[in-house]
């Protein structure tokens, strides 16, 4: 054999050995990219981020073919989210069917499902719902956590303490000098809010507990069985849900003093139409306030936008008018759903009248 010969023949297995390698390598770079690919989705969908592809049945297109938005809220607070029958009644049940009306020109075309303070963040990742109208706080970490788009406030609520008024503590003063070493003093909250931080925040070297273990219908059936001798919550939520003839809310300094908790709507941050029309729609309600328009005179004529803000919305040129002929303007909503139990005030203004709720036009 020559050695020409043997030459090339060793220079053939070379080069094919290294491809060979090489073709291993990719292989094997292909599959670390496809596992690392699976488990930061799976780590990612863990947080209950509102982002990813299964949210494309969650876009405006897919809720008008569907035919019927789907709201998560509350079942049990009596002024945000209520069965009442067949149907929930509150302050998020009805901005929901003002989304209802403003989409489809209905406010009938809308479906609940129950929520808590743990299940909310999943349901819009899981497909359950389009938003998520419950008595969530809007913070600057949820909002980077879970991916979502909130909405402007549509309550400045503050955090609460209640107890029974066996136990004599009628103030917050009381509370944070009840407590001893040997026996602090142990707060219930909702489990997944942001309560608990407050209350940890208040009580720290004060004495007192938290405890955060219940979901809010777990919560509030402790408290009635005397489980918890003291909750906390929004101030909103232990209004509609205690028993005023047998507990009582903590009074003494401001209770914004424990925490203020603007609360908000939110969607799929990536479901860009969706959560724009929630927005234009809250704002719209502030705005009708505003220019005196209501349930009883609203018309095209007095729609508070122009068309092109329908236009670009994809729905109703006068989808607003839609809107407050079937919920009324946000004064109208607190009046029937708040008013009788925490009288509007403060923040809860509009900015006319010193408060925060601001309006804009087109």
């Amino acid at each position: 054999v020559s050695t020409q010969s043997t030459w090339g023949h060793l220079l053939s297995v070379y080069f094919f050995s290294v491809l060979a390698m090489l073709l291993q390598s990719f292989i094997f770079a292909f599959a670390i990219f496809a596992v690392a690919q699976t488990q930061y989705s799976i780590t990612f969908n863990n947080y209950g981020s509102c982002s990813g592809t299964a949210n494309a049945t969650n876009d405006l297109s897919a809720i008008k073919s569907r035919g019927v938005l789907r709201c998560g809220t509350s079942d049990t607070d009596s002024i945000f989210g209520s069965i009442q029958g067949s149907d929930r009644f509150g302050v998020n049940a009805a901005f929901c069917k003002g989304l209802a009306a403003a989409i489809f020109g209905n406010a009938s075309k809308v479906a609940f499902t129950t929520v808590d303070g743990t299940s909310r963040w999943n349901a819009i990742p899981n497909n359950l719902v389009d938003i998520v109208a419950y008595t969530t706080t809007k913070t600057a970490s949820r909002v980077l956590t879970y991916g979502v788009r909130f909405t402007p406030i549509i309550f400045y609520d503050y955090t609460g303490v209640a107890t029974k008024k066996t136990t004599g503590v009628t103030t917050i003063d009381q509370l944070a000098t009840n407590g001893t070493a040997a026996a602090p003093i142990t707060v219930c909250v909702p489990a997944g809010t942001t309560t608990g931080n407050v209350i940890s925040t208040f009580g720290a070297g004060k004495n007192i507990n938290v405890d955060s273990s219940r979901n809010t219908a777990d919560l509030y059936a402790a408290f009635a069985a005397g489980t918890c001798r003291f909750i906390a919550d929004d101030t909103t939520s232990l209004t509609a849900r205690i028993n005023t003839t047998s507990d009582t809310i903590l009074t003494g300094q401001n209770l914004g003093s424990l925490g203020l908790q603007p609360l908000a709507a939110f969607t799929a941050a990536e479901n860009k139409a969706l959560g724009g029309i929630a927005e234009v729609v809250l704002n719209g309600l502030f705005l009708a306030e505003v220019k005196g328009v209501a349930k009883d005179n609203a018309t095209a004529s007095n729609d508070v936008y122009t068309a092109d803000v329908g236009t670009a919305a994809g729905i109703s040129t006068t989808f607003m008018t839609d809107v407050i002929k079937a919920i009324g303007n946000y004064g109208e909503i607190y009046t029937q759903f708040v008013q009788a139990k925490i009288p509007r005030s403060g923040f809860n203004n509009l900015y006319t009248s010193g408060g925060l709720h601001l309006a804009y036009n087109n």
